[in-house]
């Protein structure tokens, strides 16, 4: 290899990095400042909106989650026990939750849809 073409290969390397990373540089800037203009258009990045206390919706203080739905057999119980630790669980600890009732949701699928679903999820 002969080193003129070494040189014009880093010369060809080194203006495609500075090329490539000019652009992207660009593209940045311009995507800053698109989203610079829409806040400013829209109202919402005003200076006034930053100094406003937004307040937290409040959440019952009771310590020890409990369940005011019917339960008879222990199976339910195990339900209504996964649920209330899937709702802990999500909310964090220190937060107070009831459980007022547990229902039901009706199935928004079509029938073929929840076979096609079963069928692409089922275990090997």
């Amino acid at each position: 290899m002969s080193p003129e073409s070494l040189e014009l290969s880093l010369v060809v390397i080194l203006t495609g990095l500075v090329v490539v990373f000019a652009a992207l540089i660009g593209l940045t800037a311009l995507i800053w400042a698109f989203g610079k203009i829409f806040t400013t258009i829209s109202g919402k990045g005003s200076k006034g909106d930053k100094n406003e206390k937004v307040e937290a919706p409040k959440a019952e203080t009771k310590s020890t989650p409990t369940v005011s739905a019917a339960v008879t057999t222990d199976e339910e119980d195990d339900v209504v026990a996964a649920i209330s630790a899937a709702v802990a669980c999500m909310l964090g600890s220190g937060k107070g939750f009831v459980v007022r009732s547990i229902r039901r949701v009706k199935e928004s699928r079509p029938v073929w849809a929840q076979a096609g679903l079963l069928e692409n999820t089922k275990p090997f």
